[in-house]
């Protein structure tokens, strides 16, 4: 209780106001004191006896230097007080003090009291443990801190919403300081992909109306002028009355991820695509070759030779994950059957040209019909005869010239077999090219036109 003769009895203030006071004063947990000009304490409040542990008697008017209080003496005794005096202005502050429970952090304000006259007859002051507060702070920044590293690694936006979705606040994220409150409307009439507006409207409005978890992936306009697509996951936060206060989401980059999902569909339609066109063309070998009238034993003979070669152009187009092969790859292949020691035999020239996988295919099993036919009865089937492979490009378009000379005399056939009608007709109708196979006595000739893109011939 106050001392008698105190400045707070001394006060010029009506009695019920300074019994109100006091009450107030004894019922807070702060410390709280007065302190005239000499650092005597002059009142100090049931909190403040019980922090000293000694009775008010043995408190008031003695210098706080005098009072084993380490709270006192850190917050209160020293140049502050005399500040105040001084200045006639408050002090904050907070401070670390040792004491029989450990450190304790301890915020404290020294707020003058001034006389009738206005000048400052005694500092009162209050101090707080804030240890637990500061600590939860401390958590909540580390926290914080920790949030936006996991949001920087996994280049995830996080975000609250207010509970009408009107407006979106972004906490964490890369790149982001602490943008202003924006409307979401806005941003997904200017951001969101027009294919996607009602899709995610939907989702929206089916998770407000049953407070439940919205997912859902869209494209997102950014600020390069491209579309990318986000994942966002958003949740209700609930108050202890269920309500829900606010909506917490994330939003994550995942294009990289749809764009290898997209780039699988694509493949496997484009793998069952050839897978049929293959057998096709398999079943198209076994009816030409084994059941005309030259089958039996060299039936089968060039059956084989044909599946190899088929084989083989399959190899290059693998090797390459079936992104294409280069067209001299594709010559050497299917020439491979009539190199004997080496390319001595062959002049091959033209520039690089890569090729997708349908011309790819398609050329390997026309130069390998055309070398076979040199090997059995053209320029290949004796030691001085030699084969010319020439192309160029332009205009989009691929010419590549086969001439054999130095051969046997070349006499037209009088039927078109299996191997002649692939070259003429197996590039013409799966590539849409032209092409001309000529028998001249000097020696064949195969001039074929066809477009270098892959899809024309699809």
């Amino acid at each position: 209780m106050p001392m008698e003769g105190s400045i707070l009895y001394n006060a010029p203030a009506p009695v019920a106001e300074r019994l109100f006071c006091e009450a107030v004063l004894d019922s807070t947990p702060d410390l709280a004191c007065l302190v005239d000009r000499s650092h005597r304490c002059v009142y100090a409040n049931r909190a403040m006896l019980e922090a000293v542990g000694r009775p008010a008697g043995e408190v008031l008017g003695r210098n706080l230097a005098e009072l084993d209080c380490a709270a006192l003496l850190v917050t209160l005794h020293g140049s502050a007080v005399d500040r105040v005096f001084a200045t006639g202005k408050p002090v904050r502050g907070d401070v670390p003090v040792k004491g029989p429970c450990g450190e304790r952090i301890l915020d404290y304000i020294l707020a003058p009291v001034r006389a009738a006259d206005g000048s400052v007859e005694a500092v009162a002051a209050t101090i707080r443990d804030v240890t637990e507060r500061t600590a939860h702070e401390d958590m909540a920044r580390r926290n914080e801190r920790r949030l936006r590293a996991i949001a920087s690694a996994s280049s995830s936006v996080i975000y609250r919403l207010d509970p009408e979705w009107s407006r979106v606040q972004i906490l964490v994220g890369p790149g982001v300081e602490n943008p202003p409150p924006l409307s979401l409307a806005e941003l997904r009439h200017a951001r969101l992909h027009p294919d996607d507006q009602v899709r995610v409207a939907r989702a929206v409005d089916r998770a407000r109306e049953e407070t439940t978890v919205f997912e859902a992936e869209y494209r997102w306009l950014r600020g390069d002028g491209s579309y990318h697509w986000l994942a966002s996951r958003v949740v209700p936060v609930r108050g202890d009355d269920g309500v829900v206060q606010e909506w917490v989401g994330a939003t994550t980059d995942v294009d990289d991820r749809r764009q290898e999902e997209a780039h699988r569909r694509l493949l496997i339609d484009e793998l069952n695509h050839r897978v049929k066109n293959t057998l096709a063309v398999v079943q198209s070998i076994a009816v030409q070759t084994l059941g005309g009238a030259d089958g039996g034993p060299a039936g089968v003979e060039r059956f084989q030779a044909r599946l190899l070669a088929l084989a083989k152009a399959h190899d290059l187009l693998t090797a390459s994950s079936w992104s294409g092969t280069w067209l001299r790859d594709v010559v050497e292949t299917a020439i491979s059957p009539g190199m004997g020691h080496g390319l001595e035999r062959f002049r091959i020239d033209g520039p690089p040209v890569r090729l997708g996988p349908r011309p790819s295919l398609a050329l390997s099993m026309a130069l390998h019909e055309l070398c076979t036919n040199a090997l059995k009865y053209g320029s290949l089937s004796v030691p001085e005869g030699e084969i010319a492979i020439r192309w160029r490009t332009g205009q989009g378009r691929l010419r590549l010239e086969w001439r054999e000379t130095g051969g046997p005399r070349v006499v037209a056939p009088t039927r078109r077999g299996f191997g002649t009608r692939l070259v003429e007709r197996g590039l013409s109708h799966d590539l849409d090219g032209e092409v001309e196979l000529a028998f001249e006595p000097a020696g064949v000739s195969c001039l074929i036109d066809v477009p270098l893109a892959e899809e024309a011939g699809r």
